[in-house]
């Protein structure tokens, strides 16, 4: 992306594909997913466009957007915000849910059958999430550390690895 919002696609040799204006000069975060690419920015606009640049659908949130994740099929997405947490429907960006959370989060993260949904704020410990609803189906307890909470990944068999600032590194089987 360049410093006037435009996202630019290219492939290893830099021969550009596509090119689209973003609609801000400040993303937050880009993804991409199956053909698509999901710009979100600090003031919680989320903007999704085919390969051709074409605009698909845009949202707009509550505040800054800081965390975007796809379920592997590719038909949610996952939004991790200042102090809320959001599942759009990757088609239309219809809200699955969304829910207030305490703090910021800091990355957000499927199971691989798209069912769970692994938060991870900054300061306090994650949490999986049922993903169709946002109900808590259970804390990941860090037995009261205070590190700054800085990475969320999931790995084969649902297990769950989150880092912090201190460069602590722990694998969750929840």
């Amino acid at each position: 992306m360049d410093p006037d919002g435009r996202v630019v696609c290219s492939d290893l040799d830099g021969h550009e594909h596509f090119c689209f204006d973003s609609g801000s000069r400040k993303p937050t975060v880009l993804r991409s997913d199956r053909g698509r690419v999901v710009v979100a920015t600090s003031a919680g606009q989320i903007r999704t466009f085919d390969e051709s640049g074409a605009l698909l659908w845009e949202r707009q949130l509550s505040s800054a957007v800081g965390c975007l994740a796809f379920t592997e099929d590719g038909n949610r997405l996952a939004v991790g915000g200042l102090d809320w947490v959001a599942v759009l429907r990757a088609s239309d960006g219809e809200v699955v849910f969304l829910r207030e959370h305490r703090e910021r989060l800091v990355d957000v993260a499927f199971s691989h059958d798209g069912q769970r949904l692994f938060i991870q704020p900054m300061t306090t410990n994650a949490q999986v999430l049922l993903s169709s609803s946002g109900r808590t189906l259970l804390e990941l307890d860090r037995e009261g550390t205070v590190a700054i909470q800085t990475a969320l990944a999931v790995l084969p068999g649902d297990r769950v690895v989150t880092a912090d600032n201190e460069g602590r590194v722990t694998v969750w089987s929840p």
